[in-house]
């Protein structure tokens, strides 16, 4: 992933094992109240 994003929170969880391809186990995306937006732009 890369660059910024103002709404919300991105994750994945991934399995690392040496000598094997890492498994991507889980995403999720938790999207900021507006509030939260308007203080961040307001930055």
């Amino acid at each position: 992933m890369s660059g910024t994003s103002m709404d919300g929170v991105d994750s994945v969880a991934v399995q690392f094992a040496a000598g094997k391809t890492p498994v991507v186990l889980d995403e999720a995306h938790v999207s900021f109240l507006q509030g939260l937006r308007d203080a961040l732009f307001a930055l």
